[in-house]
């Protein structure tokens, strides 16, 4: 038993050391070179460096090199197996110079065929798993995609994770973690941070689902011509009331207004600067008539106003809007069709993925930007290894970057200034604020007491001011305030007057006291909030109690009044003579003989009644199911000038704010009857959101306004026009994501900074309506939900959800702290003594020429790969010396397709078994280390505490975008303080209409785009498919599928083109067959919409043709991509090179103008040009006028078209020819010949 229990013991201790160490970490303390592999494809040719992290002694790899691809992996000394137990993937990227668009996510390689090099490492090469962060253009992602075998198929599926955390923004380090669990649960560290949790086995969480629905709607399921799917329909028998005037205005002018005495008529607002001179370089003629800037006037600063007066305008009471007959339930409707389910026929089920396990790590990215390193890639099965790697390696590094990033502001605080007795006067000061029957004014007095405590010079005076500002406060509490407002339309003074005239008679003694005592008595008006009402019906309660019987009955008719003006903007109909007739008789009574107090208990039943109504009502509503005209205010500030429409939603019966036109700046705002407070309580934000056309360039946000200065209008709202909260989506370039951005008053500056959510969700990317909802809670605590699902919660003062923060840290770095000169941060360093062994050859070269390889027979040597086009011509409008000497396109040699090469023959080359590379001396602990240094710490002096952000009330709501795509519809926008009514709005108002569209849009999805082929025509199709997945055509699959996808949508589509079709693939195959040169390896597309089976599928065939294909391999030099020669670029662009990945458009027969149908279109198109984004979205120059076709004059064959280039080429397209297949703008997309 000792024995057994001996080696018991020993292997425990093996298996602690195994469940330890890492399985795999790479630290790139030392070169890469030899270790990882450097990919000889021909498409990568950037440059990786090992080097060290900006600012830091710490080792990474490095991508050296803009507008390249790159390419490098390291084969693993054994696989990985991923089925069974956790792993942890793990590694550092810093973007050092930003990144706008590339990739910097690694490939963790499943097995790949047989013979496969690491040299031969692409974008082919299968993988399991594909983790880490990609921006460009629409994309914004930490990526996590794995390739699973579909048990059924025996083919690779990609699946995607839906809703990935979006990319860090700034240029810090930033460690990446994805934890595989083994109850199928993954999980998306950021910095040591979850960000997103996901179910491998979820329909939810990845797309497509790794198991397929058990059913599918039936595809040959059609929704009854009869099928009335519409809840509400118009009332027929509802008739327009006579005295309904359509076209009255909503604003008449005030004849009752008079003009301000002192009136400026004959001086203009603005006049010319006096101060401004005409620019020496201005050219009437080519830059216009020079016009001196305005300024304002400085006549006009004393004076109530200048220019021409005009009358105000006011709300006119005839005024009714359009009329629409109501909504009355539709006796046809039969709710929602459903086509009816079946069973999948591709259903099947898995307790957990099948991965396919880890044989090699590789990073194969094609990036804009250099500066981006990689270090520490970590593989575990243990967290807290991963854990342990991120504060030792990572954190250190981060929070050196962090505080370097910090501005420095010298700002010092206000508060050290008090003195010890105004320190005192204040602490007494929020005591008064904590006394329990000055609950509802509590913001108010600590708004005054902080505004106090700012002031840098501190005064008696300014604390007995707001000394005098509480104790008014307490009085008006104890003993009423000022007079009531009077009521707002459509209740006038009139007829509360004449209510008070249909009384109970009175003696003329007791009239005449009434009159004298009227100012007294509260008179009715519209209650402006619940605390007001409330304090209308306290006040009622104490007179009532002390006062006579004709106080009794005057109060009584006041607060009856001012409770049902308060009632009248929630039931919409009141009136106080029907109220008071309807009340008098059963409740006079109990104002009289002794029985005081049950009139105040009623009044105060009444009071509780409507407070229930208005907590049930949303502070605010708009359905837009009447023209906003009137109501809605439109900016017209001159850089406004998109034209909103009052417009039904495509489908639907349902109104909402259309954005009708493309290019433009658009801006509205609507006014609140009354400011929103956001400091108390729960508040929701709540709209819907339909992207009609969809969103590739724009905002769809909202705007909640803050109290503007005196002297703004909601005519002149712009960009510039304040806001508390900013909420909604936006997609551009490298944003894509939904906005939660507050404007904060620093309690110490007092000015406002912007406080962007970090990391928020990103847009929904189709053409459905969503609806967007952000909660406010009391706890501090924010949810972003889109279509009731939560996406995102934070916490207003956590540093880790905003940016900046809204609190800033209590400690700070001491800026004058220096590290000293030796300090040594070196954990290793070479080791001296060591020495390079005598056989360690520095000058060996990797590879060496094979000398076995033999040429084969047959070759060309004479011939060229690729000749002149014998049948182009030159252009007639070709002008040798503006444009150069004219060349040919080439093509290739056609005597070379049936030898197995041309040109000048070269042995291939192999491995150098000799090579060692550069010999570095082995590293050892550094006996001087003393660690990481730090700065030492001291106190923020611009550091201050808050229980809850000091939001700014809500006085109107805003919408200010800019956007290139129409078909923006806004609808449904909300306010309110309790969920459950704005999850009811969510449930009548938006819920229906998106399953109406997601129902149409599977429809849409699932029915084929040959709906008017011939069974005849449609059994053709299904064979070309088939032909297309014959295994030895794998190389052409996809352009075999493209051909016959294009055929499918030809609506009139003929026996001959189908004949066609057969004749281009039969010739592939006959090439394939019988001989040609060898195709290219296909190109692979930078966007997400590329074949992701393509890869997967492997060339079978008998073991000769294996040979023979291998030998072919070895001997024929591998294929360049078609010339390219750019003639012309114009670009201001000083960031990046344009014209470095954006030489060609054109693409030849094949290419994206020519499948648009717009080759001749392009070849005439010339405009004037600023710069390579701007000038051809807007045509607004410097004076160059150039052909669009100047810009990329390319010969036939591959090349990448810009993202700013091509935006702007399918703006300029869509002005003058319908297109459908123009690529999508700001994406990467390569165009084959």
């Amino acid at each position: 038993m000792a024995v057994s229990f001996l080696l018991l013991l020993i292997a425990s201790s093996f298996l602690q050391i195994w469940a330890s160490d890492p399985l795999y970490y790479e630290s790139f303390d030392e070169p890469f070179e030899g270790r990882w592999i450097v990919s000889k494809k021909e498409d990568y040719d950037g440059l990786w460096k090992h080097s060290k992290s900006d600012g830091h002694e710490d080792y990474g790899l490095l991508v050296s090199e803009k507008a390249r691809k790159y390419a490098i992996v390291k084969e693993l000394d054994e696989p990985i197996i991923l089925k069974d137990g956790i792993v942890i993937l793990q590694f550092e990227v810093r973007l050092q110079n930003g990144l706008e668009c590339g990739g910097a996510y690694l490939k963790y390689l499943r097995p790949q065929k047989a013979r496969w090099t690491a040299r031969e490492f692409d974008n082919e090469s299968p993988y399991t798993i594909m983790f880490g962060p990609d921006k460009c253009g629409n994309t914004d992602k930490v990526h996590f995609i794995f390739q699973h075998k579909n048990p059924k198929t025996g083919k690779f599926v990609e699946h995607h994770l839906k809703y990935a955390p979006t990319v860090p923004y700034d240029k810090l380090s930033h460690v990446y973690t994805a934890i595989l669990k083994p109850d199928n649960e993954l999980r998306i560290l950021i910095d040591g941070e979850e960000k997103r949790k996901a179910n491998f086995l979820s329909s939810d969480h990845f797309e497509p689902a790794s198991i397929p629905p058990k059913t599918i709607p039936d595809p040959d399921d059609k929704k009854p011509e009869d099928w009335d799917e519409r809840t509400k329909i118009p009332d027929p028998d509802a008739v327009k009331p006579d005295d309904w005037d359509e076209d009255a205005p909503e604003e008449i002018e005030d004849e009752e207004a008079v003009k301000p005495e002192g009136w400026l008529d004959d001086e203009p607002e603005e006049i010319d600067d006096p101060g401004a001179i005409k620019p020496k370089d201005w050219d009437d003629e080519e830059d216009g008539e020079w016009e001196a800037l305005k300024i304002d006037n400085p006549k006009c600063e004393a004076a109530p106003g200048c220019g021409e007066w005009k009358r105000p305008m006011k709300m006119n009471p005839a005024y009714k809007g359009k009329w629409h007959a109501p909504l009355i339930d539709n006796p046809n409707y039969k709710g929602i069709w459903k086509p009816r389910e079946i069973d999948n026929p591709d259903y099947f089920e898995l307790d957990k993925p099948d991965f396919e396990p880890i044989i090699a790590i590789g990073i194969e990215i094609l990036t804009m930007q250099d500066g981006i390193l990689f270090d520490n890639i970590l593989i575990t099965r243990d967290e807290k290894v991963a854990e342990s790697y991120r504060a030792e390696t990572w954190k250190p590094k981060y929070v050196v970057e962090k505080e370097k990033e910090k501005p420095e502001d010298d700002a010092a605080g206000f508060s050290d200034m008090l003195s010890g007795f105004q320190k005192k006067v204040f602490d007494v000061l929020y005591k008064i604020a904590d006394i329990p029957f000055l609950e509802a004014y509590k913001n108010k007095i600590i708004d005054a007491i902080e505004m106090g405590e700012k002031q840098a010079n501190l005064t008696i005076g300014i604390l007995v001011s707001i000394v005098v500002v509480i104790v008014t406060v307490i009085s008006r509490v104890l003993f009423g305030g000022k007079k009531p407002k009077a009521p707002a339309a459509p209740i006038s003074e009139t007829d509360i007057a004449g209510a008070a005239e249909t009384e109970v008679p009175e003696s003329s003694k007791e009239k005449k006291e009434n009159d004298k005592e009227d100012e007294s008595v509260p008179r009715p008006r519209r209650s402006e909030s619940p605390a007001d009402l409330l304090v209308t019906v306290a006040t009622a309660i104490s007179l009532v109690s002390n006062g006579g019987r004709k106080r009794e009955r005057d109060l009584f008719r006041g607060c009856i009044c001012a409770v049902g003006s308060f009632a009248l903007s929630h039931l919409h109909r009141f009136h106080c003579d029907l109220a008071l007739g309807f009340l008098r008789d059963p409740l006079l009574p109990f104002t009289m003989g002794g029985r005081k107090m049950a009139a105040p208990l009623f009044l105060l039943l009444i009071a509780s009644s409507l407070l229930q109504i208005w907590a049930s009502d949303p502070l605010f509503y708009e359905s837009f199911a009447e023209p906003f005209e009137g109501r809605w205010i439109v900016s017209e500030k001159e850089d406004y000038t998109g034209l909103w429409k009052h417009s039904k939603s495509d489908g639907h019966e349902d109104y909402g704010l259309l954005v009708s036109e493309k290019a433009r700046k658009y801006a509205i705002v609507k006014e609140l009857d009354e400011p929103i407070i956001l400091k108390d309580g729960t508040v929701i934000l709540q709209f819907e959101v339909r992207l009609q056309n969809g969103l590739e360039c724009g905002g769809a946000y909202l705007k909640y306004l803050r109290p503007q200065e005196a002297g703004w209008t909601s005519k002149g709202f712009d960009s510039e026009s304040p806001y508390s909260i900013m909420f909604g989506p936006d997609k551009c370039g490298s944003t894509n994501k939904v906005h939660f951005i507050l404007q904060h008053k620093n309690p110490k500056t007092g000015k406002f900074v912007e406080h962007h959510l970090k990391y928020p969700p990103s847009v929904p990317s189709d053409k459905l309506s969503h609806v967007y909802t952000a909660i406010l809670k009391p706890d501090n605590e924010l949810r972003i939900l889109i279509d009731g699902e939560e996406k995102k919660k934070a916490n207003f003062f956590s540093m880790d959800d905003f940016e900046p923060a809204l609190i800033p840290p209590k400690t700070i770095s001491d800026p004058d702290d220096k590290k000293p000169e030796d300090w040594d941060e070196r954990a290793k360093i070479p080791d001296l003594d060591a020495v390079k062994p005598d056989d360690w050859d520095e000058d060996a070269p990797m590879e060496i020429e094979d000398e076995e390889a033999v040429k084969p027979e047959g070759w060309l040597d004479d011939e060229p790969e690729e000749i002149d086009d014998p049948e182009s011509t030159k252009p007639e409008d070709w002008d040798d010396e503006e444009d150069g000497e004219w060349e040919a396109p080439k093509i290739d040699n056609p005597k070379c397709e049936a030898a197995p090469g041309c040109g000048e023959w070269k042995r291939p080359t192999k491995r150098n078994p000799a090579y060692k590379g550069k010999w570095h001396a082995p590293l050892i602990d550094n006996p001087n280390y003393k660690g990481i240094w730090k700065p030492q710490q001291i106190d923020n002096p611009d550091y201050f505490e808050l229980d809850k952000p000091d939001f700014e009330s809500i006085s109107a709501i805003g919408i200010e975008i800019w956007t290139m795509q129409d078909g923006i519809l806004f609808d449904n926008i909300l306010i309110d303080s309790d969920e459950k009514v704005a999850e009811s709005y969510r449930a009548e108002t938006w819920k229906p209409k998106y399953e109406v569209e997601k129902e149409k849009q599977k429809a849409e999805d699932a029915s084929v785009s040959s709906d008017g082929l011939s069974g005849f025509q449609k059994k053709v199709f299904d064979v070309l498919y088939k032909f297309a997945d014959i295994p030895f055509l794998e190389s052409h699959k996809i352009k075999i599928i493209d051909v016959i996808e294009k055929a499918e949508k030809q609506p009139n589509l003929t026996i001959g083109i189908l004949v066609s079709i057969l004749v281009v693939i039969l010739t592939v195959i006959f090439r394939i067959l019988f001989g040609r040169k060898k195709p290219q390896a296909p190109v692979s597309p930078t966007t997400e919409t590329s074949n992701p089976g393509a890869a997967e599928t492997e060339t079978t065939g008998s073991g000769e043709e294996k040979e023979e294909n291998e030998k072919d391999d070895a001997s024929a030099p591998r294929l360049t991509s078609g010339s390219t020669r750019l003639k012309r670029f114009v670009s201001q662009n000083s960031a990046c090179d344009d014209s470095a990945f954006a030489p060609v458009v054109y693409g030849g027969p094949n290419g994206v103008l020519a499948a648009a149908g717009a080759n001749a279109w392009f070849e005439e198109q010339a405009y004037e040009i600023g710069s390579a984004a701007a000038g051809l979205q807007s045509g607004k120059s410097s004076g160059l006028q150039v052909k669009l076709v100047d810009f990329a004059q390319v010969a036939e064959g591959d090349g990448v078209v810009g993202d700013n280039f091509l935006d702007g080429l399918g703006l300029l397209y869509w002005k003058s020819l319908p297109i459908s297949d123009i690529t999508q703008a700001n994406e990467v997309v390569v165009v084959r010949d």
